[in-house]
């Protein structure tokens, strides 16, 4: 017989007698044990027994190992037995076991919790010991071991001081026993049986313990457990439910739990048996712990009100998922956001599911964020200052977070700031820590500044080099590089010497960072604050990293304004308007040397002009695409210093003024004196050939190192078309012995000096080469030849007669230069109207200058010249312009208003046109078209049309019908084109009409428009050039439009007046039908046909039935079916089929040729 070393005997008869006397007591009791096992700890048998492992390896002082099987016996049954080290089951524990919600171990108001309490017995149900010291234990009411009933009616608790069975079918045997009693009361034992059979298996089978054999004292020394649980498992639903539990054991427990050394999970048919230990060599923790306020703990139930506080934070080492929940210290529902494992005492409810809201929750919380924020504070120092643990640090021991490298430490993205949970709390518990954790956290150092922690070298300024000892900031006392540039290693560990808190955040957190408090500064702001007596090696290391960035948004214009360094001494924002050396005079030592082309004298010129140079140890490419100019001399003839030098030398030149006044206004420098500049074939000190009286006998040495800048330029590769314009005003001596700017000076000898009588030579013969030589000359504009100028984005003037050539006009303007310019502008503004932009446009120079004798020469050199007769030929066209259409290039306008354009192109073949004047004889057609030569008045440009049309003969006049009908086509093809567009500048008063067959010049306002030659037969009218109906229809309105007259209706309209008889209806041949589409069936007859009086040979109107040909004669039927047909073109083939019907189809085969 089985010894009850644990008095089970007399716990069940108490509750025994409860039962019978209550069985409302047993109710409650069954419904109890059944919340806790299909409810609250419905998933929690094998954390359970873990925890009672825990308590017991505790109280006695050793390591705890737990072993954990799973595997069916020899019946098949499966049995999950929890064998573990530590103080034994004792009789107080198996009173815990028995009872609802009371522990054994219960700590002393104020006593430490984690020390176990006096006389307290220890075992599977004793008080837990975990993580945290202080309450959080699970088994806090003495229910935990009630999760055994979520998967098992068989348990049995065996230790070396004895054992304990719980089962269901000795509970049912007890409870059968105790109601058919003979001392019981029958009506108290019936109501207990009712209340039995009512539960079926749901019986409270933890509230019955009976005796079990206890462990042998003969245990093997491999396997030395002093408790042993055993569960005989329900069924497979069981099974599996502990095989997933089984499964799901992880550091998380043994971190929980730290007085439990190692767990053996051994499941049958699993493999190889898992055991879990040395979890805080693969976690990083913080522990803290403290004593909670008494006037807090008056909020709670009496036998949690535990003084001590205590929490854990774990960071896994590896890539592992840390379970979103918080565990008190067994996970609970309470889901949390933070990328750590927090164990924690957090006062539980009843469930052990929630934490039990109220100012203990609250503070401990509180208590977390704050731990929270020192554990990521840790890990930044580890990372920024020693990573070597401290000697006097409490937590310095492997698994604490100064004992590891945080290498180890798996950070989302590799940054601190990938620890900081984002996104929406996930609980109310979450919701507080997270608060406190981020406040404190916003002034918690833990970002490394990116300043160089390097030593001054000999490529820095020594004086620049800051304090660069690195040390940690708080995010509220950072400040980050916003945008893609400040994602640039190179970029930040330049600033971060000079910008205080500057630190590199990875994109991804950024948002992070942000919300910490740390500011986004704009690329500008930072370049903004930079300081000024930086020395100009440090800004061209600046300029360097930034260079790559360029392109992406905001850069250059956060650029725009960055200091440069100039070679003065002085310093300017941003580089717009600075001037970089060429590379051959970076070096300052030879900086206005000899450089690539020569002695460079734009050097001295730019200096003694003041012009802003660049520091040559600043100097970048970057600057250049800020706006900086590279100083060659091509660029340096850019310079608004230069061009106001070269304007108030034209000044002094055109006042008279010898040349000897000073240039204070044009720099800073002292100017250079007026020195003598031998020309050409001279000696130094010579007067200029031809001089009298007060014109300098001297060239002004500032002349001289123009023309020498403009030799440099043309040696650097540049055209002359590329040079400024305003070069033309520089003073050049002139034969007539005065100074003239050079655009009217031509080359003595050359072609120019030949045929522009308008010009001044110049004194002598240019040099072969050198400042002098005749390449130089032509680019400063002296004319050698035809010479084209361009004028830039040119608008048609709003205000007709624009001056622009008065004083006011900017000489680096080619326009008023042009003769006539004003003028072609206000013949644009009337073609496309005012404000139309009709972009460059090329115009070839001094057309006024040419002489009377020379006009042939000059046009035929001008067809002939590439450039030149590009700006003939180019048409001007309006960019949103009403017009459709072309317009003359300026050079065409000007030459035909010279040649009294439009004429023909080829003597007497257009009408009423003169011939082609002598200048333009012997011209190819192109040029001669554009010199205004007409080949055919369809050709007519529309503001030509109100001039010719004003030179026809006298009213009455008779007229060529050749010439007539030449006149109608073209006033057809004109309207045509765009009727919307094509307006004469004045109506004609007069114009070619036709009547019965005669062409007459006739006043217009007796003139019809007709779209058939119908109403010829009764009235003079205007006819409008052959085609379709519907083009005749549609050129006839235009052509009215234009002219401003009627236009008659088209034959067969209802407007079409009736003949004055009936005649006499008759058939056509079916064979003409078939021959024209649309022919009618019938005609009327007429031996004499009249219209108002008029005799007509056919007429087509429109009657009661359709469309009416009346015709006297077979040559008018003809007509007038082709007319009604829309035919009118198809007139002689249907009269040769009305005299000859049985010809039809020979016709018809024949019109397959026909357009």
């Amino acid at each position: 017989m089985t010894e009850d070393a644990f008095g089970t005997a007399a716990l069940r008869r108490a509750v025994s007698e409860a039962w019978l006397a209550s069985p409302t007591r047993f109710r409650e009791d069954a419904n109890t044990e059944e919340d806790h096992a299909r409810g609250y700890y419905r998933d929690r048998v094998v954390v359970e027994l873990a925890q009672n492992a825990a308590d017991a390896a505790a109280h006695a002082g050793v390591p705890g190992r737990l072993v954990l099987r799973l595997a069916p016996d020899e019946a098949g049954a499966w049995w999950l037995t929890a064998e573990n080290s530590g103080a034994p089951l004792d009789a107080a524990g198996v009173a815990s076991l028995a009872s609802m919600r009371a522990s054994a171990k219960l700590a002393p108001s104020g006593a430490r919790p984690d020390a176990p309490a006096p006389g307290s017995g220890s075992g599977p149900t004793a008080e837990r010991t975990s993580a945290v010291a202080g309450p959080g234990r699970v088994g806090r009411f003495g229910v935990g071991f009630a999760a055994v009933r979520s998967v098992a009616d068989e348990i049995v608790v065996r230790s070396t001081l004895g054992g304990v069975e719980f089962s269901l079918e000795r509970t049912r045997e007890a409870l059968d026993g105790l109601t058919r009693a003979s001392g019981a009361d029958r009506a108290d034992a019936d109501r207990l049986a009712a209340a039995v059979r009512e539960r079926g298996a749901a019986l409270p089978v933890l509230r019955l313990p009976f005796p079990a054999d206890p462990l042998p004292t003969d245990r093997s020394p491999a396997a030395p457990a002093d408790t042993v649980v055993s569960l005989r498992l329900r069924d497979d639903e069981a099974v599996q439910a502990v095989r997933h539990q089984l499964d799901e054991l992880d550091d998380a427990l043994l971190l929980a739990l730290p007085a439990l050394g190692e767990v053996v999970v051994d499941v049958a048919g699993a493999g190889e048996v898992r055991r879990l230990q040395d979890a805080d060599a693969r976690w990083t923790v913080l522990r803290d712990a403290g004593e909670t306020p008494a006037d807090l703990l008056t909020s709670l139930p009496v036998e949690q009100r535990h003084a001590g506080w205590s929490l854990l934070w774990a960071l896994p080492h590896e890539p592992t998922a840390v379970p979103g929940l918080l565990h008190a210290p067994t996970p609970t529902d309470e889901r949390l956001t933070f990328p750590a494992l927090l164990i924690a005492s957090f006062p539980l409810d009843p469930s052990r599911r929630h934490v039990l809201a109220g100012p203990v929750a609250q503070a401990l919380a509180a208590r977390a964020g704050e731990a929270y924020a020192r554990l990521l504070a840790r890990l930044a120092a580890q990372g920024a200052v020693d990573p070597s643990p401290s000697a006097s640090e409490p937590d310095a021991r492997p698994g604490s977070v100064l004992g590891i490298d945080p290498g180890h430490v798996p950070v989302r993205g590799g940054h601190v700031l990938g620890l900081v949970p984002t996104g929406l709390p996930a609980s109310e518990v979450d919701a507080r820590i997270r608060d406190v954790a981020l406040d404190a956290l916003r002034g918690t150092p833990m970002l490394a500044p990116v300043r160089e922690n390097t030593a001054p070298t000999a490529h820095r300024d020594d004086q620049d080099e800051p304090d660069a000892l690195r040390h940690l900031v708080a995010p509220r006392d950072a400040q980050v590089l916003a945008g893609e540039v400040g994602r640039d290693p190179d970029v930040l560990r330049v600033l971060g010497r000079w910008v205080p808190g500057l630190v590199d955040v990875p994109s991804p957190f950024l948002a992070v960072a942000r919300s910490l408090g740390v500011q986004a500064r704009d690329l500008a702001d930072v370049l903004d604050e930079l300081p000024a007596g930086m020395g100009p090696r440090s800004w061209r290391e600046i300029y360097t990293v930034l260079a790559p960035h360029r392109g992406q948004p905001g850069v250059l214009d956060a650029l725009g304004a960055v200091t440069v360094p100039l070679a003065d001494g002085r310093t300017v924002r941003g580089a717009r308007g600075t001037l970089l050396l060429t590379p051959d005079d970076q070096d300052p030592s030879t900086a206005g040397t000899a450089g690539k082309a020569g002695s460079p004298p734009f050097l001295a010129l730019a200096r003694s002009l003041g012009l802003r140079l660049v520091h040559p140890e600043a100097a970048h490419p970057l600057l250049e695409r800020l706006g900086a100019t590279v100083s060659s001399a091509r660029t340096l003839l850019e310079e608004p210093a230069v061009k106001d030098h070269v304007l108030h030398l034209a000044d002094e030149a055109a006042d008279g003024d010898p040349l000897l006044g000073d240039l204070e206004d044009l720099g800073d420098v002292e100017p250079e004196p007026w020195t003598a500049v031998p020309l050409p074939g001279s000696e130094p000190d010579a007067p200029l050939p031809g001089t009298e009286g007060d014109v300098p006998a001297q060239v002004p040495s500032a002349v001289g190192q123009v023309l020498a800048l403009v030799r440099a330029a043309l040696d650097e590769g540049a055209l002359p078309a590329e040079l400024p314009f305003w070069l033309g005003e520089l003073p050049l001596p002139t034969a007539d012995g005065d100074l003239s700017p050079a655009r009217e000076c031509v080359l003595p000898g050359s072609w120019a000096a030949e045929h522009l009588d308008g010009l001044v030579p110049l004194v002598a013969q240019a040099e072969p080469s050198g400042a002098w030589s005749e390449d130089v000359l032509r680019a400063v504009g002296v004319q050698a030849d035809v010479s084209v100028y361009r004028v830039a984005d040119v608008l048609t003037p709003w205000a007709r007669g624009t001056d622009l050539a008065d004083d006011a006009a900017d000489p680096a303007d080619p326009q008023s230069w042009l003769a006539g310019w004003t003028d072609y502008l206000d013949f644009l503004a009337g073609l496309h109207g005012g404000g139309a932009y009709v972009g460059d446009l090329d115009g070839v120079a001094d057309l006024d200058a040419v002489s009377d004798d020379a006009w042939p020469a000059f046009l035929a050199r001008l067809a002939h010249d590439p450039d030149a007769r590009a700006a003939l030929l180019a048409p001007v066209r309006g960019q949103g312009s009403a017009r459709v259409g072309d317009a003359p290039s300026y050079t065409a306008w000007w030459l035909r208003r010279h040649l009294g354009a439009p004429f023909a192109a080829q003597p007497g073949t257009v009408p009423f046109l003169a011939d082609p004047p002598p200048a333009v004889r012997g011209l190819d057609a192109e040029v001669v078209r554009a010199l205004g030569g007409v080949a055919r008045l369809e050709d007519l440009d529309p503001a030509d049309w109100s001039g010719y049309l004003a030179a026809l003969p006298d009213v009455g006049t008779p007229l060529p019908l050749p010439a007539s009908l030449a006149v109608w086509r073209g006033l057809g093809a004109l309207a045509g084109r765009a009727p919307a567009a094509e307006v004469l500048d004045e109506l004609p008063e007069r114009l070619p009409g036709l009547r019965a067959g005669r062409a007459t010049c006739v006043a217009a306002e007796d003139l019809a428009v007709a779209t058939s030659a119908m109403w010829a037969q009764v009235r003079t009218v205007l006819p409008v050039a052959p085609g379709s109906a519907g083009e005749a229809a549609r050129v006839g309105e235009a052509l009215a439009d234009l002219l401003d007259l009627p236009l008659l209706a088209p034959p067969g309209s209802v407007d079409v007046p009736l003949p004055d008889g009936e005649g006499s209806p008759q058939a056509v041949d079916p064979r003409v039908v078939g021959l024209v589409p649309d022919v009618p069936a019938r005609w009327f007859e007429h031996d004499t046909l009249s219209v108002d009086g008029a005799e007509v040979d056919w007429w087509v109107c429109a009657g009661r039935d359709g469309v009416q040909v009346h015709a006297a004669t077979t040559s008018g039927l003809a007509r007038g079916l082709a007319a009604a047909a829309g035919r009118p073109d198809a007139r002689h083939l249907l009269e040769v089929a009305l005299l000859d019907p049985d010809a039809a189809d020979e016709l018809l085969a024949e019109s397959a040729w026909d357009r």
